[in-house]
């Protein structure tokens, strides 16, 4: 008899690693592996590779960081609500729930799985695509108890490294400025759009780059569980500019003003 065919998405982090040899084994499943680019810090060819290494029949890399800025940071970002730790944790789910139903049909099967214990991928796959079946493992490991490091160790699995960088906007502080350095930065709009910054021509995952850079430099990231020192350089500049123009934006001892129009 065929195994069923499950396409698995793999962050990486141990738990994906453990997640596909439980797939195999506990669900007698052909494990197809599918590394999504949502601006993550990490070599996605040897989180591939790893995948495989694991058990996995093969493993797609897909380039989704230019539509998760475009279609989520942005809108995300021209809201006046404020990110809190789970919603900036969750960012991506839409985005990665995309990939996973658009690989789904191309691999002609109906059944997806995630190794994340919380329900926000289930609900976006369930918006996209009712009929798909979602299989979350982490959540029977909780409830049996199941130790995930103990799992990779005890199957010789490559356990990879759970990153702080799971998206573009997350950021790990770099180095920052000695004493109470300020920083003057422009932020020009296109079509409600970020578009430059300093005057720059960029991409918007490039500029949200350029940002989280001079924001962690100047204080914005530190003291955050799950820094994202970008996040407050572009809510203050769409709230302030509408999407439509070009603001100038003071970052000085880990606080931003406005000060106007560049």
């Amino acid at each position: 008899m065929n195994n069923d065919r499950v396409i698995l998405a793999f962050s990486g982090s141990p738990a994906s690693s453990a997640a596909v040899r439980w797939l195999m084994d506990e669900r007698h499943a052909d494990v197809v592996a599918l590394v999504v680019d949502v601006g993550q810090l990490d070599d996605l060819e040897e989180v591939q590779t790893r995948a495989v290494a694991c058990g996995a029949i093969r493993a797609h890399v897909v380039d989704r960081c230019d539509a998760f800025a475009r279609d989520v940071i942005a809108p995300a970002m021209a809201s006046s609500t404020p990110l809190g730790r789970e919603a900036l944790a969750g960012l991506a789910h839409s985005t990665i729930a995309a990939a996973l139903v658009e690989v789904a049909t191309i691999e002609g099967t109906r059944t997806v799985a995630h190794a994340s214990a919380d329900d926000g991928l289930d609900e976006h796959i369930a918006r996209l695509r009712p009929t798909l079946r979602v299989i979350a493992p982490a959540r029977e490991w909780t409830s049996q108890g199941v130790d995930v490091a103990d799992y990779v160790r005890t199957r010789r699995l490559s356990p990879g490294t759970a990153r702080i960088e799971r998206h573009l906007l997350i950021r790990k502080p770099a180095s920052t400025a000695s004493g109470c350095e300020a920083a003057q930065v422009t932020i020009g709009f296109e079509n409600g759009i970020a578009a430059y910054v300093n005057g720059v021509s960029m991409g918007l995952s490039e500029l949200i780059e350029s940002l989280s850079l001079i924001g962690s430099r100047y204080g914005l990231a530190e003291g955050n569980s799950l820094p994202a020192p970008a996040v407050e350089l572009l809510q203050a500049a769409y709230a302030a500019s509408g999407g439509n123009d070009v603001v100038t934006v003071l970052v000085r001892c880990g606080s931003i003003a406005v000060t106007g129009p560049a």
